[in-house]
């Protein structure tokens, strides 16, 4: 844990609140202290931070969002489209969150596959038995157009 403390005089014209604001931006902040000090001869805000050095606030919870519609062709985004449909429709089906069902990575590594079936569904990360067995006759038969059901 590190600290740093900024001063910053009442009639800035902006150069140290972009100083502050760079240093706010590229730190994960603690915690953030602040007092207005007045004297005869100035006014300034004291700004005390505490933070970890080296990361950058939100990197370390949630990764960058893919665009799958860049990463797949044509043919596999429509079947990634598809599949998030499908998903959503179990989902309220079976009284569950959509990641539940499976995740967008695992979606996207569906639309990959030449064919679905459930061997191949099994070597994608993060899909077993269970889930084999909840959703893929669902998956797969929505992907050859035949009629959902339920499970």
């Amino acid at each position: 844990m590190q600290i740093k403390t900024f001063i910053i005089p009442i009639f800035d014209n902006g150069t140290f609140q972009d100083e502050v604001n760079s240093f706010l931006r590229t730190h994960k902040v603690i915690e953030i202290e602040k007092q207005l000090i007045k004297n005869e001869k100035s006014c300034y805000w004291s700004i005390f931070i505490t933070y970890l050095e080296g990361t950058k606030p939100g990197n370390e919870q949630f990764p960058a969002k893919k665009d799958y519609r860049l990463l797949l062709n044509e043919e596999e985004f429509a079947r990634f489209s598809k599949l998030r449909v499908v998903r959503k429709q179990i989902a309220a089906t079976d009284g569950l969150q959509v990641f539940m069902v499976f995740t967008e990575e695992e979606l996207f590594e569906i639309a990959k596959l030449k064919e679905v079936n459930k061997s191949n569904l099994l070597t994608i990360k993060g899909i077993g038995d269970k889930k084999i067995e909840k959703f893929a006759d669902r998956i797969i038969a929505a992907l050859n157009n035949e009629n959902l059901g339920t499970n």
